[in-house]
């Protein structure tokens, strides 16, 4: 009897795995909103929008404290490449080559410890991280110089329209002068 309770238990749990939809077009969709190579807050944020769209059905991240992690949305350090379903406690590794190409994959399932799960977050509603104080100050003196840089051209511009206008003005006085001038000459030169 108990062989059979196990054995139905057994199989229950594989109808269940086997009976998961595989998460690849989504992980195919998703992937060419993201840069090659990813950084790892990014492949976090990847690995966030798809555990999102199928959140409903329980998928999410995998915490993962040591090793190679990456930033998850909601701060917690997690798998670059796996994505964990928490009704059957397994997952699934989604990425050939995180750390270059990061080419979607979908092998598994593997077992995991149900603690681990990390949910998803709205992708849409996670904030950025701040600017840090420095940077805004730097940011500030480069926008400050740049005003400056831009308020001498603007002088530079209205001081060359000027000195145009005197030069046009200039050389039309001189026109003028030359055909008094050159009446002048033609007239002297009449007379004598």
């Amino acid at each position: 009897m108990k062989r059979m309770v196990l054995t139905l238990c057994a199989c229950l749990w594989v109808n269940g795995v086997s009976a998961q939809t595989s998460l690849l077009p989504t992980l195919q969709s998703v992937r060419p909103r993201f840069p090659t190579p990813m950084s790892p807050a990014q492949l976090g944020e990847f690995l966030n929008t798809v555990a999102w769209q199928h959140r409903a059905d329980g998928w999410g991240l995998l915490r993962k404290d040591g090793g190679n992690n990456c930033p998850s949305p909601a701060t917690v350090l997690v798998s670059c490449d796996f994505l964990v379903h928490a009704p059957t406690a397994t997952g699934f590794d989604v990425l050939i080559a995180s750390e270059t190409e990061a080419v979607p994959t979908w092998a598994g399932p593997f077992p995991i410890e149900p603690a681990r799960f990390v949910a998803p977050t709205d992708p849409l509603t996670v904030s950025q991280p701040a600017i840090p104080p420095a940077a805004v100050t730097q940011l500030d003196r480069v926008e400050e110089k740049l005003d400056a840089v831009s308020v001498s051209l603007e002088a530079h511009r209205a001081e060359s329209r000027k000195v145009r206008n005197q030069v046009i003005a200039f050389l039309t006085n001189w026109q003028n002068v030359a055909k008094i001038g050159s009446g002048l000459l033609a007239g002297w030169v009449m007379r004598k």
